[in-house]
């Protein structure tokens, strides 16, 4: 029977957990879902935003979907801190998806480890950035990060060459254009929808209760409505302020007794 053994092995050191972080960086930029599992146990638990893979072979489904979905993909990871088996890193990647759009994503990461090396939990916050393609900071060839690659921080945003106002900026008695005032001119994602209808289920964070989620296409200027078919008759809640009940801790909205 083989054994597979991933060092550097915990409990680790400074130098052990940046060499780990590196590791890991390479292998996601690589984009290769085979290479980046043979990392984890075959067990493995992860929460990545909202799902929830356990096993290696849904970590691979989950990356095939990933990496179909974001394209030109390039990660920096950054060692945070370390305590025995335990390794902390923040991280930033950059993407585009099938439009054109490209998008910051920075994030943080909890791992654990076995004796082996091979990584038992994986817990990733992330949070995505919408950027214009000359915003853009990583620009090295598809794949590992070169070693003298100028380091940018994962964890704050760099001061853009032309900031953004936030508010309009007319002469005095002259009324602003309506494209400016929203302060950034407008330049918002343009609207899409999903084409097939989507299916999952899930536990909400705050609950605990089984939540099943179904994804519905909508047509242009619909927004996003929340139908609570659970209800009889069936409650349509839209993300709207004027719906918003609670805010504490996560923003619920609530109409016609219906919370989502």
């Amino acid at each position: 029977m083989s054994l597979e053994v991933r060092p550097p092995l915990p409990p680790f050191t400074a130098e052990s957990a940046r060499l780990k972080v590196r590791l890991a960086e390479d292998a996601w930029n690589s984009r290769d879902p085979d290479r980046v599992i043979g990392v984890y146990t075959e067990d493995t638990r992860w929460r990545n935003r909202a799902e929830f893979p356990v096993g290696r072979a849904q970590v691979k489904a989950f990356l095939q979907r990933k990496w179909t979905r974001e394209l030109d993909y390039r990660l920096i990871k950054e060692l945070w801190a370390f305590d025995g088996p335990r390794i902390a890193v923040r991280f930033a990647y950059e993407c585009r998806d099938d439009s054109g759009q490209w998008f910051r994503s920075y994030g943080n990461e909890n791992w654990e480890f076995d004796e082996h090396g091979l990584m038992l939990r994986r817990h990733a916050s992330i949070n995505d950035l919408p950027i214009r393609a000359d915003e853009r900071l990583f620009h090295w060839p598809l794949g590992r990060r070169p070693d003298d690659h100028h380091r940018q921080r994962p964890v704050s945003d760099p001061p853009r060459k032309n900031p953004r106002r936030i508010g309009p900026s007319v002469a005095a008695g002259q009324a602003p254009a309506p494209e400016k005032t929203l302060g950034y001119n407008r330049r918002m994602l343009k609207q899409r929808t999903i084409k097939p209808v989507v299916r999952t289920t899930g536990v909400g964070v705050h609950s605990g209760t089984k939540v099943e989620l179904t994804l519905r296409p909508a047509p242009p200027g619909a927004g996003i409505t929340f139908r609570r078919v659970d209800y009889d008759p069936i409650v349509a809640i839209p993300i709207a302020a004027d719906v918003v009940g609670e805010t504490r801790m996560a923003t619920v909205l609530i109409k016609d007794g219906a919370r989502v």
